[in-house]
Formats: C-alpha cells, sequence, structure tokens
C-alpha cells in the first residue's frame, strides 16, 4: 500500500517512581574463549579450512582487542587467555575504562589461565578468590568463600585434575544503589 506507515513498535512506560523507572542499567556480561595461541598451533589440524591471516597470532590479538572493545560489556569473562595476551588487553581496554584480573592455570606446562576485565566506574572490584580444582581436590568437597563474598559459596567435588580454575569476582554495582 503506498503511503503507508510501518506499524509503531511497542514501548515500555513506566509510571514515575515506579520499580520499573527506577531500574539500573542492564549490565551487560560476555565469556569468550580466546583460543590461546599455543592450543591453536599444537592443534592445527583442527584449523586447517582457516585463512592464514586469522591463525596468525600479532593479527588475532588486534582482532580479539578491537571485537572486544567494541562489544560494550560491563563484564568480561574470558578463557585460554595466555600472559602475553592478557597483558595486551589490560594495556587496550583499560584506554577504554576496563580493569581486568587474571589467573594462571595450575600443572605443570599450561600456558593459559582465565581472565575477568570489569568496566569501571561502572563496577567496583571488591574481592577476588581464586581457586584451583586440583588443590580443592585434596581437601574437603565443601568451600566456603569467606565475607564479603559469602554469595560466593560453592560445592566442589574432584571430576578429574586438569588444572582448572576459577576466577571468583564480586563487583559492586555504583549504578543500583551499591547492591552486589
Amino acid at each position: 500500500m503506498r503511503g503507508s506507515r510501518p506499524p509503531k513498535k511497542p514501548r515500555a512506560i513506566a509510571a514515575e517512581g515506579s520499580t520499573l523507572a527506577r531500574a539500573p542499567p542492564l549490565l551487560r556480561v560476555c565469556s569468550y574463549n580466546v583460543l590461546a595461541q599455543t592450543h591453536l598451533e599444537t592443534h592445527s589440524h583442527l584449523y586447517r579450512g582457516a585463512p592464514p591471516d586469522a591463525l596468525d597470532g600479532p593479527t588475532r590479538l588486534a582482532r580479539l582487542i578491537s571485537q572486544l572493545a567494541g562489544l560494550g560489556a560491563d563484564v568480561l569473562a574470558l578463557q585460554e587467555v595466555e600472559p602475553p595476551v592478557f597483558a595486551a588487553l589490560s594495556q587496550a581496554l583499560g584506554a577504554c575504562g576496563v580493569r581486568g584480573v587474571y589467573k594462571q592455570r595450575t600443572g605443570a606446562g599450561q600456558p593459559d589461565g582465565v581472565a575477568v576485565f570489569l568496566r569501571t566506574p561502572r563496577l567496583q572490584l571488591l574481592c577476588v578468590e581464586e581457586v584451583e580444582f586440583a588443590a580443592l581436590a585434596k581437601r574437603e568437597p565443601d568451600l566456603v568463600v569467606p565475607p564479603p563474598s559469602a554469595e560466593l559459596a560453592l560445592r566442589l567435588r574432584r571430576q578429574a585434575d586438569k588444572g582448572q580454575v576459577a576466577l571468583l569476582v564480586t563487583v559492586l554495582d555504583t549504578q543500583s544503589g551499591g547492591e552486589r
């Protein structure tokens, strides 16, 4: 039909003072496996069909930085991060107001670890508890993380010791009135 307009999209309308009107902005969280360059090179047969520039370490790092910076995430949880990649990400993302913490995987010859980056001042880092599953496997199966991060209570049981780690981060959302 000529001259007809597309239907209007519905809008959420909140009455002043309602819970919806006072809700803090959404928290954007992204989890990303960056594929450690060491793993890529060790298992290169898995990537035979990939273009060569997609496998080149410096090119991959530049693309990763661009991708992560463009997401606008408040929290970035990254796996398979090698120490030089963490350093490069910290420098590049730090210029965008993003701060990171890192935990190297345990065990002989582990080339990578996990990292969590937080957008500041939106989020304030309150506490970091590093958990090494290999060490926990030798203890009782219960672990309760001490305050102020008691909400991070875990029950863990050893399945297989593969040098896995977890990086538990408690943050304060400064835009929600201090809620954790």
